[in-house]
Protein backbone atom coordinates (compact mmCIF):
# COMPACT_ATOMS: atom_id res chain seq x y z
CA UNK A 1 0.00 0.00 0.00
CA UNK A 2 1.24 3.39 -0.65
CA UNK A 3 2.37 5.44 2.44
CA UNK A 4 1.91 8.91 3.12
CA UNK A 5 4.88 9.70 5.05
CA UNK A 6 7.19 9.89 1.48
CA UNK A 7 4.86 12.51 0.27
CA UNK A 8 4.91 14.40 3.81
CA UNK A 9 8.72 14.88 3.47
CA UNK A 10 8.47 16.26 0.18
CA UNK A 11 9.11 20.31 0.40
CA UNK A 12 5.98 22.76 -0.04
CA UNK A 13 4.49 22.19 -3.48
CA UNK A 14 6.46 18.89 -4.46
CA UNK A 15 3.52 16.42 -4.12
CA UNK A 16 0.86 19.10 -6.06
CA UNK A 17 2.51 19.64 -9.17
CA UNK A 18 3.69 16.23 -11.42
CA UNK A 19 1.41 13.20 -9.96
CA UNK A 20 3.73 9.95 -10.77
CA UNK A 21 2.24 6.68 -10.41
CA UNK A 22 4.09 3.19 -11.43
CA UNK A 23 1.86 3.53 -14.90
CA UNK A 24 4.50 6.75 -15.46
CA UNK A 25 7.31 4.57 -14.83
CA UNK A 26 6.26 1.83 -16.69
CA UNK A 27 5.33 3.94 -19.88
CA UNK A 28 8.55 6.31 -19.40
CA UNK A 29 10.31 3.04 -19.33
CA UNK A 30 8.83 2.03 -22.59
CA UNK A 31 10.00 5.07 -24.06
CA UNK A 32 13.43 4.59 -22.37
CA UNK A 33 13.79 1.29 -24.12
CA UNK A 34 12.71 2.23 -27.45
CA UNK A 35 14.62 4.98 -27.80
CA UNK A 36 17.77 2.75 -27.18
CA UNK A 37 16.62 0.65 -29.55
CA UNK A 38 16.34 3.37 -31.97
CA UNK A 39 20.38 4.69 -31.78
CA UNK A 40 21.85 1.51 -31.74
CA UNK A 41 19.86 0.83 -35.00
CA UNK A 42 21.38 4.14 -36.00
CA UNK A 43 24.80 2.97 -35.14
CA UNK A 44 24.31 -0.26 -36.83
CA UNK A 45 23.33 1.67 -39.92
CA UNK A 46 26.48 4.19 -40.03
CA UNK A 47 28.68 1.13 -39.39
CA UNK A 48 28.14 0.03 -42.60
CA UNK A 49 28.51 3.71 -43.98
CA UNK A 50 31.68 3.88 -42.13
CA UNK A 51 33.28 0.64 -41.39
CA UNK A 52 35.62 2.25 -38.35
CA UNK A 53 32.78 3.61 -36.42
CA UNK A 54 32.66 0.25 -34.35
CA UNK A 55 36.57 0.81 -33.67
CA UNK A 56 36.07 4.16 -32.70
CA UNK A 57 32.87 3.08 -30.36
CA UNK A 58 35.25 0.55 -28.38
CA UNK A 59 37.85 3.02 -27.57
CA UNK A 60 38.05 5.28 -24.37
CA UNK A 61 36.98 8.28 -25.56
CA UNK A 62 34.28 6.67 -27.90
CA UNK A 63 32.78 4.49 -24.82
CA UNK A 64 32.43 8.38 -23.17
CA UNK A 65 30.63 9.47 -26.19
CA UNK A 66 28.12 6.43 -26.76
CA UNK A 67 27.46 6.35 -22.83
CA UNK A 68 27.12 10.24 -22.62
CA UNK A 69 24.47 10.07 -25.88
CA UNK A 70 22.69 7.23 -23.54
CA UNK A 71 22.64 9.44 -20.52
CA UNK A 72 21.01 12.46 -22.99
CA UNK A 73 18.47 10.00 -24.49
CA UNK A 74 17.56 8.54 -21.47
CA UNK A 75 17.03 12.14 -19.26
CA UNK A 76 14.66 13.26 -22.16
CA UNK A 77 12.53 10.60 -22.45
CA UNK A 78 11.91 11.18 -18.52
CA UNK A 79 11.49 14.98 -18.93
CA UNK A 80 9.06 14.14 -21.26
CA UNK A 81 7.36 11.89 -18.89
CA UNK A 82 7.59 13.84 -15.79
CA UNK A 83 5.58 16.76 -17.09
CA UNK A 84 7.86 19.64 -15.57
CA UNK A 85 7.61 22.42 -17.59
CA UNK A 86 9.34 25.01 -15.26
CA UNK A 87 12.49 25.30 -13.86
CA UNK A 88 10.75 25.37 -10.05
CA UNK A 89 8.52 22.39 -10.72
CA UNK A 90 11.56 20.43 -11.97
CA UNK A 91 13.78 21.04 -8.57
CA UNK A 92 10.45 20.86 -6.71
CA UNK A 93 9.45 16.90 -8.18
CA UNK A 94 12.81 15.82 -8.05
CA UNK A 95 14.01 16.52 -5.18
CA UNK A 96 16.57 19.40 -5.31
CA UNK A 97 14.53 22.39 -3.82
CA UNK A 98 16.41 22.21 -0.47
CA UNK A 99 20.46 22.81 -0.87
CA UNK A 100 23.06 20.09 0.48
CA UNK A 101 22.94 20.15 3.85
CA UNK A 102 25.31 18.26 6.68
CA UNK A 103 23.44 15.33 5.77
CA UNK A 104 25.44 15.53 2.79
CA UNK A 105 28.61 15.37 3.92
CA UNK A 106 27.57 12.09 6.20
CA UNK A 107 26.16 10.63 2.46
CA UNK A 108 29.82 11.15 1.13
CA UNK A 109 31.13 9.41 3.94
CA UNK A 110 28.38 6.43 3.52
CA UNK A 111 29.86 6.57 -0.39
CA UNK A 112 33.55 6.12 0.35
CA UNK A 113 33.28 3.78 2.80
CA UNK A 114 30.63 1.49 0.28
CA UNK A 115 33.34 2.33 -2.20
CA UNK A 116 35.96 0.39 0.13
CA UNK A 117 33.79 -1.94 1.41
CA UNK A 118 32.80 -2.78 -2.66
CA UNK A 119 36.94 -3.30 -3.26
CA UNK A 120 37.62 -5.44 -0.64
CA UNK A 121 34.07 -8.08 -2.07
CA UNK A 122 35.78 -7.93 -5.32
CA UNK A 123 39.48 -8.74 -3.75
CA UNK A 124 37.99 -12.15 -2.88
CA UNK A 125 38.30 -13.26 -6.25
CA UNK A 126 42.12 -11.81 -7.05
CA UNK A 127 42.00 -12.31 -10.91
CA UNK A 128 38.66 -10.42 -11.59
CA UNK A 129 39.87 -8.05 -9.09
CA UNK A 130 43.16 -6.76 -10.55
CA UNK A 131 41.64 -6.45 -13.86
CA UNK A 132 38.59 -5.28 -13.81
CA UNK A 133 39.81 -2.43 -11.02
CA UNK A 134 43.01 -1.24 -13.52
CA UNK A 135 42.02 -2.57 -17.04
CA UNK A 136 40.12 0.47 -18.14
CA UNK A 137 42.22 3.11 -16.41
CA UNK A 138 45.74 1.56 -17.28
CA UNK A 139 44.73 1.08 -21.04
CA UNK A 140 43.29 5.19 -21.40
CA UNK A 141 45.92 7.80 -22.45
CA UNK A 142 45.89 10.36 -19.86
CA UNK A 143 43.78 13.11 -21.75
CA UNK A 144 41.04 10.19 -22.08
CA UNK A 145 41.54 8.92 -18.49
CA UNK A 146 40.21 13.28 -18.03
CA UNK A 147 36.84 11.90 -19.81
CA UNK A 148 36.98 8.81 -18.11
CA UNK A 149 36.69 10.63 -15.03
CA UNK A 150 33.92 12.95 -15.64
CA UNK A 151 31.47 10.90 -16.86
CA UNK A 152 32.30 8.39 -13.80
CA UNK A 153 32.56 10.75 -11.34
CA UNK A 154 30.05 13.62 -11.64
CA UNK A 155 27.95 13.21 -14.76
CA UNK A 156 27.13 9.29 -13.79
CA UNK A 157 25.91 9.81 -10.56
CA UNK A 158 24.31 13.13 -11.19
CA UNK A 159 21.99 11.67 -14.12
CA UNK A 160 21.77 8.48 -12.72
CA UNK A 161 20.30 9.79 -9.22
CA UNK A 162 17.71 12.66 -11.37
CA UNK A 163 16.75 9.73 -13.20
CA UNK A 164 16.44 6.72 -10.71
CA UNK A 165 16.03 8.18 -7.60
CA UNK A 166 14.72 11.41 -8.79
CA UNK A 167 11.23 10.27 -10.91
CA UNK A 168 11.81 6.33 -11.02
CA UNK A 169 11.77 6.00 -7.38
CA UNK A 170 8.69 8.64 -6.34
CA UNK A 171 6.88 7.39 -9.50
CA UNK A 172 7.14 3.79 -7.75
CA UNK A 173 6.39 5.25 -4.60
CA UNK A 174 3.03 6.77 -5.89
CA UNK A 175 1.68 3.27 -5.73
CA UNK A 176 3.91 1.24 -4.19
CA UNK A 177 5.50 0.99 -0.83
CA UNK A 178 9.07 1.35 0.42
CA UNK A 179 10.17 -2.03 -0.04
CA UNK A 180 8.31 -2.35 -3.82
CA UNK A 181 9.55 0.61 -4.99
CA UNK A 182 13.19 0.13 -4.03
CA UNK A 183 12.71 -3.59 -5.68
CA UNK A 184 11.78 -2.05 -8.81
CA UNK A 185 14.40 0.56 -8.89
CA UNK A 186 16.88 -1.83 -8.11
CA UNK A 187 15.64 -4.15 -10.74
CA UNK A 188 15.80 -1.33 -13.21
CA UNK A 189 19.53 -0.64 -12.38
CA UNK A 190 20.88 -4.04 -12.69
CA UNK A 191 18.97 -4.46 -15.84
CA UNK A 192 20.73 -1.18 -17.32
CA UNK A 193 24.14 -2.49 -16.16
CA UNK A 194 23.59 -6.14 -16.63
CA UNK A 195 27.24 -6.23 -18.60
CA UNK A 196 28.95 -5.68 -15.74
CA UNK A 197 27.07 -6.74 -12.34
CA UNK A 198 26.48 -9.96 -14.22
CA UNK A 199 29.91 -11.45 -14.63
CA UNK A 200 31.07 -10.20 -10.78
CA UNK A 201 28.84 -10.98 -7.84
CA UNK A 202 30.55 -9.19 -5.52
CA UNK A 203 29.58 -5.59 -8.03
CA UNK A 204 26.27 -6.93 -8.09
CA UNK A 205 26.05 -7.17 -4.26
CA UNK A 206 27.99 -4.06 -4.05
CA UNK A 207 25.73 -2.21 -5.96
CA UNK A 208 22.90 -3.41 -4.87
CA UNK A 209 23.48 -2.51 -0.81
CA UNK A 210 24.42 1.04 -2.52
CA UNK A 211 20.90 1.78 -4.69
CA UNK A 212 19.41 0.28 -1.39
CA UNK A 213 20.75 2.97 0.90
CA UNK A 214 20.26 5.72 -1.98
CA UNK A 215 16.59 4.96 -2.03
CA UNK A 216 16.48 5.02 1.93
CA UNK A 217 18.31 7.52 1.71
CA UNK A 218 15.81 9.95 -1.00
CA UNK A 219 12.69 8.34 1.36
CA UNK A 220 14.07 9.40 4.79
CA UNK A 221 15.58 12.78 4.09
CA UNK A 222 13.30 13.29 0.55
CA UNK A 223 16.90 15.45 -0.74
CA UNK A 224 17.94 13.94 -3.71
CA UNK A 225 21.09 16.05 -2.83
CA UNK A 226 22.32 13.50 -0.33
CA UNK A 227 21.83 10.25 -3.02
CA UNK A 228 24.08 12.58 -5.35
CA UNK A 229 26.40 13.13 -2.88
CA UNK A 230 26.64 9.70 -1.76
CA UNK A 231 27.27 8.59 -5.52
CA UNK A 232 29.71 11.17 -6.91
CA UNK A 233 31.60 9.63 -3.17
CA UNK A 234 31.30 6.06 -4.49
CA UNK A 235 32.08 6.65 -8.00
CA UNK A 236 35.15 8.66 -7.25
CA UNK A 237 36.71 6.47 -4.54
CA UNK A 238 36.41 3.31 -7.54
CA UNK A 239 38.23 5.76 -10.37
CA UNK A 240 41.62 6.87 -11.17
CA UNK A 241 40.91 9.59 -8.20
CA UNK A 242 40.29 6.96 -5.88
CA UNK A 243 43.46 4.17 -6.15
CA UNK A 244 45.87 6.07 -4.29
CA UNK A 245 43.68 5.43 -1.38
CA UNK A 246 42.71 1.68 -2.34
CA UNK A 247 46.44 1.09 -2.69
CA UNK A 248 47.77 1.89 0.58
CA UNK A 249 43.99 -0.42 2.07
CA UNK A 250 44.17 -3.10 -0.20
CA UNK A 251 47.90 -3.30 -1.17
CA UNK A 252 47.60 -5.78 -4.42
CA UNK A 253 45.49 -3.09 -6.40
Amino acid sequence: MKSRGFQARLPSGQGTGARWTTVTAVRCLCGCVVSLIAILAMIVIVSVLFPRLPYLVRTPLGSVALQLSAYAVVFAVVLYFARTGRVTDFRANFGLSRPPTAGSLLATSLGLGLAIAAVYLASLDTVIYRKKLSVIFSEAAPVERIYLVALMVPIGPLIEELILRGFFYRAFRGSFGVTASIGSVLLIHTLAHWSTVSKMWSVLLATGILNIALCLMRERTGNLWHCIACHVAYNAMLSDLGRPVLARIFPNL
